[in-house]
């Protein structure tokens, strides 16, 4: 059986909500799409899962452990896309810098320490004379020389 997953999340908004209205409300939609959808998920699964009333919505009794089952799912479901969203907003892969011994002390060390203590980020560092160079013929990312007239500082 294939059930129509949006049908069991409307199905806990209703229960939660307490009326086929307030979940309508909540979600944004029409009372007639949330008993539409419902009504279907119902004939899907062969059973009825709410008793309704003009003034009342009552579970039946395959219908709360349905719906306790259907609640377990949705909140993994939703932790499942919080970790995926938490971890889009984090700065993470790898970086790789060029950059002449006598600024990585002074400079960039720091800089990078810092950093890193806020992100997940490999970076890899090695000595090479031309930033314009390195970024062409190679996988580095940053790059920078130091000349006695100017400092060349490139990217990608």
């Amino acid at each position: 059986m294939n059930t129509d997953k949006n049908a069991m999340a409307l199905h806990v908004r209703v229960v939660e909500a307490g009326s086929f209205s307030k979940a309508a409300a909540r979600e944004g939609v029409p009372v007639s799409t949330v008993s539409r959808k419902i009504a279907e998920l119902e004939k899907a699964l062969g059973v009825r899962l709410l008793e309704r009333s003009t003034r009342q919505l009552r579970m039946t009794e395959i219908g709360q452990s349905y719906f306790e089952s259907c609640r377990r799912g949705l909140t993994e479901f939703e932790a499942a896309d919080s970790l995926v969203t938490q971890r889009q907003a984090e700065i993470s892969g790898r970086l790789r810098i060029s950059i002449p011994p006598s600024m990585s002390d002074l400079a960039v060390v720091p800089l990078v320490s810092a950093f890193l203590s806020n992100s997940r980020l490999w970076i890899f560092s090695s000595l090479h004379i031309e930033a314009s160079s390195l970024l062409r013929h190679s996988k580095i990312g940053l790059a920078a020389t130091l000349r006695r007239e100017s400092c060349e500082l490139r990217s990608r």
